[in-house]
């Protein structure tokens, strides 16, 4: 399969891990929906086309992408080649819909709403697939298919059907039982949303690549030998950026749709989560480094209002 990095000339090895290469290729193989649904379809197609075509697309590409690049260096994959880029290939397909939705939304008589919605289609399907690359390639000890985090917990996928919920309960039906109903979010609101979770996103994402190997998804309990306590980059804007990107990646999706239920509820939990999140991992880093963790504690804020994290003096 490193043929295809000999092409684009990349040279760095942790960019040739295999696991990355799988994912990229199933993500972009999946974004490659769009140009064939607009080839055949046009950019107005009904559901059923839509439905049928990806159907085909999926029953016919995935297949050659397993017998192209994943059935090879088997040896090499940590992570499942088939289930590595199966996964990256359908948030592809989702990231690709969702673009297409907005397209159609400019034929609709209420482009706002669609445009909207699958702008948080896109935002997820990328946080995902993004959540799995970057690891793959700056911290590949720690890479799993667990990490794109498709079912990360009951709760999560409960939250992600509320919000879609609440959007469309808002959008469709309120207006018709409310005859006089007035959309109180006007696009300004829309697009603020958009740029806070993009902004999310950037600082969660630095953050995993400064820290590389020494970022977890998960908050460990023992300290590994080539662990090390970085305040560089992001690190020296906040102790916690990752959870500064993903707590406002989640509120500006709410901000986004405009659901104000959500919006409450997700950043009450978003808060609840991490306050006890950072609780339970500042124990143990200063448990790991010790006084480098206290001295870099009274010099940089977590990054979250109200959240000061755990003190040995309390």
């Amino acid at each position: 399969m490193y043929w295809l990095w000999d092409i684009l000339n990349v040279r760095n090895a942790q960019f040739r891990s295999p696991d990355a290469l799988n994912s990229l290729i199933g993500f972009v193989s999946g974004l490659g929906l769009l140009p064939f649904l607009l080839l055949l379809s046009g950019s107005n197609p009904s559901v059923l086309i839509v439905f049928c075509y990806s159907l085909g697309y999926s029953c016919l590409v995935l297949p050659l992408i397993n017998i192209a690049f994943v059935s090879h260096d088997r040896s090499s994959q940590k992570c499942g080649g088939f289930e590595n880029s199966s996964r990256a290939f359908f948030l592809g397909l989702v990231f690709a819909l969702a673009v297409l939705l907005s397209l159609i939304s400019i034929h609709s008589d209420h482009p706002k709403r669609l445009w909207a919605f699958s702008c948080y289609i896109c935002l997820l399907s990328f946080f995902h697939w993004s959540e799995f690359y970057v690891t793959a390639v700056y911290n590949y000890a720690n890479c799993g298919v667990d990490i794109y985090m498709l079912t990360h917990s009951p709760e999560y996928v409960m939250a992600v059907i509320a919000c879609a919920l609440e959007y469309w309960i808002e959008t469709l039906c309120v207006p018709t039982m409310l005859p006089n109903y007035y959309y109180p979010f006007p696009l300004i609101v829309n697009i603020f949303g958009l740029l806070l979770c993009f902004g999310g996103e950037a600082v969660r994402k630095f953050a995993m690549i400064t820290t590389a190997q020494n970022f977890n998804h998960y908050v460990e309990t023992e300290r590994r030998n080539e662990h090390q306590l970085v305040t560089s980059g992001v690190y020296s804007y906040f102790r916690h950026p990752a959870y500064v990107g993903w707590l406002y990646w989640t509120i500006g999706t709410q901000v986004l749709l405009g659901n104000p239920i959500c919006l409450i509820g997700f950043t009450v939990v978003g808060y609840r989560f991490l306050y006890g999140r950072i609780l339970h991992e500042e124990r143990h880093l200063l448990y790991f480094f010790g006084h480098a963790y206290s001295q870099y504690q009274e010099k940089v804020g977590t990054g979250i209002p109200f959240i000061k994290g755990y003190r040995i003096n309390g």
